[in-house]
């Protein structure tokens, strides 16, 4: 056996390679993958190029055994040689003992070498094996984990495929009942359409039949009833001078047929206001058809019709539109039918009105801006002084404030103001009535949209309370539930006074002072009204009443309306203008610490503090019980 396997050598990787290795007999080879030389099946590296090679896992331990048994028996060999030359080659009696001694011990020596040798070369392989094994046994068990994991989201995913298509099925369904819905839908559709066809049919002849009936009763009527027309022809056949005098009289009634139908005013101290780029006029003149009688509009900016803003036109329609030239302000206007002579055969009324391209124009011409209020005979927001015969209170003083700081190129802007009840008075701004409204009004949505209204930023805020007589023994908010309450209809006390009883114990009332003449007549239990608003009520009373905050604990559970209060300024929806120019005042209000002074002098009822003075218009304003409830000074 080459010596390159021997013990020395074995450890040695310097040591040079012999020319060739001895194999066992009937042991398999095979190719170096580095230099193509015949090594042992179960060789770890290679005698000539010393490479290194792996064995697989499930050999390991056979093949670790047979390497080690061949490098015993060699090994062996080496040292049977080595005493052979020792002892002499032809000395039977040393082969017969070297026989003897390894038939004797060969086998248990060869045993014990081959386990020692196993233990030392094979041992730290089979450990870091076995490692490797529990390795890859956690990693089979984490796949095998990974793959229930799968296999029960791909069940999953089959139960959600099958609950996809039942829910395509429900909705083709759905979608099928919607299509016979709507094809029953438009069958309806046709049988209304049909029925509304007949129904006008017969309106229609029933109108003609009505109309007819009416015209023949007319007719015999006016056989025998004196008309202006036949008095005229009378007084004309006369021929005496009365009668030509009486013609003459008459004349303006024969010639006054023409009704003016827009613009259209109350009256001529309270005309009508348009807020647009211009106005479209309209009339009627009997029944006259459209393009037969030619029409003269006259139209001025004073009721004499000779300024020189004087115009006047000629149109055969029964509408006129004003120049976009013409002045806004206020306009007169009339109307007169002519014959095709020229001459006059009808003429109209005088109408008036005033247009302006918005509420801002308006204020700018006139100098005057109409504030819509609620007032009483008391308070602390708006009542009536009786001897200084003029409205006051923290909302009336606030408005002049604002009137004087609305436009800053127009410092000498006056409030008129306007009185309502409570629910004309949120109608009043969309009417054009006024400009805007103050009167202790909470913000809320559903204000402005049921009024079209637009609120500005909040100028006062407050909570809910109740006003009750001390005799009364009532102390807390939650001892009046179920109790008799009044409460202004239309306010947003209304909604916390019927949280907290029932309908039948709930009296209404249009004004505050209503409500207090209750309380004090003993027909109710309490009112209910804002916090800041019934002090100035109850101050008046004395000792006899008192009041009592609504604390949230008050509440009924279920209870989902306001529960404090924010007051802020409403104006119309398309006055977005003007409400900015509102909404700059009271924040220039509330930076001068105007709001504060305001509510010191009014609310906390201490006269000796108030707001820089302010030039006021006293007005003499009307009772709450006067027709419309307009202010007689209204423009």
């Amino acid at each position: 056996m080459n010596s390159y396997h021997s013990a020395a050598n074995r450890n040695d990787p310097a040591a040079e390679p012999p020319a060739t290795v001895q194999l066992l007999a009937n042991e398999q080879t095979r190719q170096c993958p580095y230099c193509n030389e015949q090594i042992s099946v179960n060789a770890r590296k290679c005698w000539r190029c010393h490479e290194y090679f792996s064995l697989p896992l499930d050999d390991l331990d056979d093949r670790a055994y047979q390497f080690a048994r061949r490098e015993v028996l060699q090994d062996c060999v080496l040292d049977i040689k080595k005493w052979i030359t020792r002892l002499g080659c032809g000395s039977l009696v040393a082969v017969a003992i070297v026989a003897l001694l390894g038939l004797l011990r060969f086998q248990d020596v060869l045993e014990e070498m081959v386990a020692d040798r196993v233990a030392q070369t094979a041992g730290p392989v089979l450990e870091d094996t076995q490692e490797k094994l529990d390795a890859s046994d956690e990693v089979l068990d984490d796949v095998e984990d990974k793959i229930r994991l799968a296999q029960h989201r791909i069940s999953q995913f089959d139960w959600l495929q099958s609950k996809l298509s039942e829910t395509e099925t429900a909705v083709l369904q759905i979608e099928d009942a919607r299509q016979g819905l709507e094809s029953r839908a438009e069958k309806l559709a046709d049988q209304f359409g049909q029925m509304e066809h007949r129904f006008i049919s017969a309106k229609r002849e029933l109108r003609h039949d009505r109309e007819q009936r009416l015209e023949d009763m007319l007719g015999s009527f006016a056989n025998d009833v004196v008309t202006v027309e036949k008095l005229n022809s009378a007084l004309e056949q006369a021929g005496t001078p009365v009668s030509h005098q009486l013609v003459e009289a008459l004349a303006p009634l024969k010639r006054s047929q023409i009704d003016l139908i827009s613009p259209r005013s109350l009256s001529t101290d309270h005309p009508a206001v348009l807020f647009s780029p211009t106005a479209r006029l309209k009339w009627q003149f009997g029944r006259h058809a459209i393009g037969k009688v030619k029409y003269q509009v006259q139209f001025d900016t004073q009721p004499d019709f000779r300024s020189k803003h004087a115009q006047q036109a000629i149109t055969r329609l029964t509408n006129h539109e004003l120049p976009v030239d013409f002045p806004h302000g206020p306009v007169y206007w009339r109307v007169d039918a002519l014959s095709d002579d020229g001459q006059v055969i009808a003429t109209s009324s005088v109408g008036n009105f005033e247009f302006y391209s918005d509420s801002i124009d308006r204020i700018r011409q006139t100098g005057i801006v109409r504030v819509g209020v609620t007032y009483s005979s008391q308070g602390e927001f708006a009542y009536y002084d009786e001897q200084q015969r003029q409205l006051t209170g923290y909302d009336i003083e606030l408005a002049r404030w604002l009137a004087a700081h609305l436009l800053p190129d127009t410092p000498d802007v006056q409030p008129v103001f306007h009185n309502y009840d409570w629910r004309q008075l949120l109608k009043s701004v969309g009417r054009n009535e006024v400009d805007f409204l103050i009167s202790t009004i909470t913000i809320t949505p559903e204000r402005e949209e049921e009024f079209g209204l637009n609120f500005s930023q909040p100028y006062y805020k407050t909570s809910q309370a109740f006003v009750v007589l001390k005799k009364g023994g009532f102390r807390t908010g939650s001892s009046l539930l179920g109790r008799r309450l009044a409460v202004q209809s239309g306010t947003s006390s209304e909604m916390v006074a019927e949280a907290f009883t029932e309908p039948e114990n709930l009296s209404r009332s249009t004004n505050v002072d209503e409500s207090f003449d209750a309380l004090m007549r003993g027909r109710v239990d309490a009112i209910v009204t804002d916090y800041d608003f019934a002090q100035g009520h109850v101050r008046t009373l004395g000792d006899a009443a008192a009041i009592i905050a609504v604390q949230e604990t008050d509440f009924p559970e279920d209870y989902t309306g306001i529960r404090s209060e924010e007051y802020g300024i409403a104006v119309a929806k398309p006055e977005a203008y003007l409400l900015t120019r509102i909404n700059n005042a009271i924040a220039s209000a509330s930076r001068s610490n105007v709001l504060e002074s305001l509510k010191l002098q009014f609310v906390m009822n201490n006269p000796k503090v108030g707001p820089r003075a302010t030039k006021v218009t006293k007005l003499a304003m009307p009772p709450l019980d006067k027709p419309g409830g307009l202010n007689p000074l209204r423009r």
